[in-house]
C-alpha cells in the first residue's frame, strides 16, 4: 500500500488530497499535517469552472458548498477601465453548452464558429451583460459557471467529508531529512516523525518540504512585475451579489473584488518597484470608500513574484499550487492549476514511477504555467501611459503581442495563433479578450468568414445559439435569492442550478 502525505491544510492541500483519495480508494493510504490551530486567509476566491471538475471527481454537489462555505455563482470576470476610459468588457463563460445545440456545435469547431457569428452580427458572446448588471443568474439551463469560495469554510468543509477517509495529522514541521535528493522522513516540533512513500508540498511559499531539495526559480516577473497585494473584506450581509469577479485597473496596478454570500473579498495588486506602498494604501482606501464606504482600517499584505519551480517534482517529492509557483490571479488560475496538478498525480503515481513521469509532470505544468503567462501578460496591452507602471508595461510589450494585435485588425484569431498547447485558454478565450482590448474589427472577422467560407456555418449556429440563450433568459433568479433559496435546504439535491 503506497503511503503519501501532503503537507499543508488551505485549498490546495485539501483539493490533492481530495481527489487522491478519490481516485485511488482505500488501496492508498492518504494523510494530511498541518498545525490545526493556524488560521486561513479567508478572503474571497475566485475560481474558473474546474471548480465543478473537481466537486464531481469527490462527488460532492456544488450546493452543498454554497451552504456551508459561502460561495457564489460566478459566470465571468469584469474588466473595468482597463482602457483608461472606464469602460468594461466580460470574459464571460459560454451560457450555452454542446448538449444544448449538438448539431451545429461540432459542424463549428466548438464556441469559435459562434465567437464569429456573434461579432460579425455584432452582438454578445456567452452570457448577455444583462445577466452580470442585473446580477440574476440563470437557472435550469446547461451553461458554463464557476464559483466564488471563502477559502477558510471551503477547505473546513470539504475536510469534514473526508472524514476517517484521510488521517488529518495536527502538527508544525521542524525537520526535513533528504537522503540521495528525496525526503527520507519529516519531524515534527513534538518529535513525531512521519516515514511515506510520495511528499506533496502545499504549504505556500514557505515550501516547507521541495525547498530542502533546492530546486530553481524561475522568475517572469520582468514579464508581469505585480508583486504585492492588499487584501481585505467588506461586510455585505442583504446586499446584491454581483455574478461575477471585478478586475478593476488603478493608476498603479488593479484591483479584484469577489462576492461572497455575505461579504466581498478584495485586493489592491501592485508592483513595488513602480509604485510606494504608501500610495498603494492610498488608492485602495479611495476605492473602498467610494465603492463600498468601507473606511480603510485592516488588510493583510502577501508578498509573491510571478514564475515556477523548474523542477516541480523532485525524487518522491511533488510541489503544488503556490509551492510550485505562483502566476498574477489575474485569470483566477490559482485553483485551477491545483485541479490540474491533482489529475496529473493520479494518474502519475503509485505506478511505477519512472524519471519519464517526472519529466512529463514537470512540463506539463510547467507548460499550463506558461500559457497563463502568456494570457494574463496580453490583458496589458492597452497602450496606457499614465504612470510610471503603465509606461513599463507598454514599453516592455512582447513581440508577439504586438504582432497579434496587428493581425486581430485584419482578420480573426484561430486556433493556429496559439503559442501555447491549450490546457485552459483557447481561441475563442482570446478572441474575446482582444475584442475588449479594442483589438478585433468587424472587417478582420467578415474577412475570417469569407476567407474560410464558413459564414453559413457560422450564421446557423449563431441563429441556434441565440434561440437556446432567449429561452434560457426567460429562466433566471436574483443571485442573492438564489442564494437564500439554496440556503433554506437541508439535503443534497433539492436544487440544481
Amino acid at each position: 500500500m503506497t503511503k503519501v502525505l501532503v503537507a499543508g491544510g488551505g485549498t490546495t492541500g485539501t483539493i490533492i488530497a481530495t481527489v487522491l483519495k478519490s481516485r485511488w480508494g482505500d488501496d492508498h493510504e492518504v494523510h494530511m499535517v498541518y498545525d490545526h490551530s493556524k488560521p486561513g486567509l479567508g478572503v474571497g476566491e475566485s475560481t474558473t469552472p474546474a471548480i465543478l471538475t473537481y466537486l464531481d471527481i469527490i462527488e460532492c454537489p456544488f450546493e452543498e458548498v454554497i451552504r456551508h462555505a459561502n460561495c457564489t455563482i460566478k459566470l465571468g470576470i469584469r474588466f473595468k477601465d482597463w482602457l483608461n476610459d472606464g469602460s468594461c468588457y466580460d470574459h464571460n463563460f459560454n451560457s450555452v453548452s454542446e448538449e444544448e445545440v449538438p448539431g451545429v456545435y461540432h459542424k463549428s469547431n466548438g464556441t469559435f464558429g459562434y465567437e464569429i457569428a456573434n461579432k460579425f452580427n455584432n452582438n454578445t458572446s456567452s452570457y448577455s451583460p444583462d445577466y452580470l448588471d442585473d446580477n440574476i443568474i440563470p437557472v435550469g439551463g446547461r451553461g458554463t459557471f464557476a464559483l466564488h469560495i471563502d477559502a477558510s469554510k471551503f477547505s473546513k468543509y470539504i475536510q469534514s467529508r473526508f472524514e476517517g477517509r484521510i488521517k488529518y495529522i495536527d502538527g508544525v514541521i521542524s525537520k526535513v531529512i533528504t537522503q540521495n535528493n528525496s525526503i527520507s522522513k519529516v519531524i515534527l516540533e513534538d518529535g513525531q516523525e512521519l516515514k511515506y512513500d510520495l511528499y506533496i508540498d502545499a504549504t505556500g511559499n514557505s515550501r516547507s518540504l521541495i525547498k530542502h531539495l533546492h530546486p530553481e526559480w524561475v522568475s517572469r516577473r520582468d514579464c508581469i512585475p505585480v508583486n504585492r497585494s492588499l487584501a481585505t473584506s467588506v461586510s455585505n450581509p442583504d446586499g446584491p451579489v454581483p455574478s461575477y469577479t471585478l478586475s478593476e485597473a488603478s493608476k498603479d496596478g488593479w484591483i479584484w473584488s469577489a462576492p461572497l454570500g455575505n461579504r466581498y473579498g478584495t485586493g489592491y495588486l501592485y508592483s513595488t518597484d513602480h509604485t510606494s506602498d504608501d500610495e498603494a494604501h492610498k488608492r485602495y482606501s479611495q476605492w473602498l470608500k467610494k465603492h463600498h464606504s468601507h473606511t480603510f482600517t485592516d488588510c493583510r499584505t502577501i508578498d509573491f513574484e510571478s514564475g515556477y519551480l523548474k523542477e516541480q517534482w523532485i525524487g518522491n517529492c511533488i510541489s503544488t499550487g503556490i509551492a510550485s509557483g505562483f502566476i498574477e490571479p489575474l485569470e483566477s488560475t490559482a485553483i485551477h492549476t491545483v485541479v490540474f496538478q491533482s489529475e496529473l498525480i493520479s494518474q502519475f503515481y503509485p505506478f511505477r514511477v519512472l524519471d519519464y513521469n517526472r519529466g512529463t509532470y514537470n512540463q506539463k505544468v510547467i507548460s499550463l504555467c506558461e500559457e497563463v503567462i502568456d494570457f494574463i501578460r496580453l490583458h496589458y496591452y492597452t497602450r496606457r501611459r499614465d504612470s510610471k507602471f503603465w509606461r513599463y508595461m507598454d514599453d516592455t510589450t512582447p513581440d508577439w503581442i504586438v504582432e497579434l494585435g496587428e493581425k486581430a485588425k485584419f482578420d480573426f484569431f484561430n486556433g493556429y495563433d496559439l503559442r501555447n498547447t491549450r490546457n485552459l485558454f483557447d481561441h475563442n478565450n482570446y478572441s474575446i479578450l482582444l475584442d475588449g482590448l479594442g483589438l478585433h474589427t468587424p472587417r478582420g472577422a467578415s474577412y475570417y468568414l469569407q476567407r474560410t467560407k464558413i459564414y453559413n456555418i457560422a450564421k446557423e449556429v449563431h441563429t441556434s445559439m441565440m434561440r437556446v440563450k432567449a429561452k434560457n433568459r426567460m429562466n433566471v433568479m436574483d443571485h442573492r435569492q438564489y442564494i437564500n433559496y439554496v440556503l433554506g435546504f437541508q439535503s443534497q439535491g433539492d436544487h440544481h442550478y
